[in-house]
Parts: structure tokens; C-alpha cells; sequence
């Protein structure tokens, strides 16, 4: 058995992206991607604070569906890694509603991550802890609780369960999570040239398939 797996969430219109994301991290990570699905786009955030009791014990990773592997990406790197890696948010450090969100829930902007990409060790009873206070906050957002949150994803609540929890975070380059739209916003003044993906967060549902084509091809190509 694989000491690491992959999963991924496929809902209502991303099917298809989910496919293609998780074949490519099959080809390109060398290890196994589970889609799971969920009839409804909000159960399908909550579905990823279900991850770490899912994984059994291994180390994980979790890519959103439109999050597409373009080259082959490191994983030795992960075995046995402590707690948990992300890639950090750099729309946190300016007026976003990631830089919102930091400052109600009070912890460091600069701990804000991308949720699109991560990977833990199930095995670490931190993690559990975390992901079960995430789904928690989550659950209170929805009923109101927390109304000058202004994320309508699960990513705020994520961040906010694992400062709150201390779990220990490994945050890595932006090669594992590149995505053009930082740059377009103005949020980074670089992008890798030879990222390990290509992820389509803020591109409209209607546009992501299409979008990730063609960026794909062009860094697929350098």
C-alpha cells in the first residue's frame, strides 16, 4: 500500500474537471487519486474536512478538481511529513476577502493558505483534531455564527481551525499552487516558470475547463 494518497471532490459542473484532475495526478504524482462527489456544492466544501479520517492513517493530499498537475511533482518530499503543508494565500495580504477573514477570525494574514492544494499526515492526531474544529467553524458559519466572514467556501474555516489548533504547517512555494489570477489581481509581481500545476481558482465555472486548457499548453511547453 501506498504510504501516500490523493483525493479530489468532484460536484454539479465539475465533474469533468474532476476526472482530468485526478488522471493527472495519477500520471504525474504516481500515486492514486480518489474522486468523491457530493450532489451539493457546499457539502462538498465540508467534504474536505472529512479527508483525514478518510486517509487511514497515510498522508494525503487533496487537490481541488480544478487544480490540474502539469509535470511530475516531488512526493518523497511528504512521507511521513509532520502536520500539514499548504501553500500560503497572497490575497491575504491585500484587500481581499482573505484579508477579511484573517483579521475577524485574529490570526497572522500571513498564515492564510490556499485550500485548493494540501497535504497532511492522517496518522497525526492534530490533524484529526483540526479538521474536525474546521468542520465545526464551518458548520457555525452556515448557521449564522460568524456573519463578518465574508469567504463562501470552506478555506477561511480551514484556516482559522488549524491556527487555533497550533498544527504545525510546512508552507511550500507557489510552484505547488500557481494560479494566473494572483498575478492578474496583483496579489504576486512573479510566476513560476515551470509551476507543478495549473489551478483555475477565481475563473468563472463557465470558463475554468477551457482556461486550464490553454494554460496548460503554455506551461506545459516551457
Amino acid at each position: 500500500m501506498s504510504p501516500v494518497i490523493s483525493f479530489t471532490i468532484a460536484t454539479p459542473g465539475y465533474f469533468d474537471l474532476a476526472y482530468e484532475c485526478a488522471a493527472r495526478i495519477r500520471r504525474y504524482a504516481g500515486i492514486e487519486c480518489l474522486i468523491l462527489t457530493s450532489e451539493d456544492r457546499q457539502n462538498g466544501y465540508a467534504l474536505k474536512f472529512e479527508l483525514a479520517r478518510l486517509a487511514g492513517g497515510r498522508v494525503f493530499i487533496f487537490a481541488d478538481s480544478d487544480y490540474w498537475m502539469i509535470r511530475q511533482m516531488p512526493m518523497d518530499q511528504f512521507i511521513g511529513v509532520d502536520g500539514f503543508c499548504a501553500v500560503p494565500d497572497p490575497a491575504a495580504l491585500h484587500p481581499t476577502f482573505c484579508q477579511n477573514d484573517a483579521d475577524v477570525f485574529g490570526f497572522p494574514r500571513d498564515r492564510y493558505f490556499n485550500s485548493g492544494f494540501f497535504v497532511a499526515n492522517s496518522s497525526d492526531s492534530r490533524v484529526i483534531r483540526a479538521f474536525d474544529r474546521a468542520g465545526v467553524i464551518l458548520a457555525e458559519k452556515r448557521a449564522g455564527l460568524h456573519p463578518s466572514i465574508q469567504d463562501t467556501t470552506e478555506q477561511s474555516c480551514f484556516c482559522k481551525a488549524l491556527h487555533e489548533n497550533q498544527l504545525p504547517t510546512q508552507f511550500l512555494p507557489q510552484e505547488f499552487n500557481t494560479y494566473l489570477h494572483a498575478a492578474q489581481y496583483g496579489h504576486v509581481t512573479t510566476i513560476p516558470a515551470k509551476p507543478y500545476c495549473i489551478h483555475a481558482a477565481g475563473v468563472p465555472l463557465a470558463q475554468k475547463h477551457e482556461t486550464l486548457r490553454r494554460q496548460c499548453a503554455v506551461f506545459e511547453a516551457l
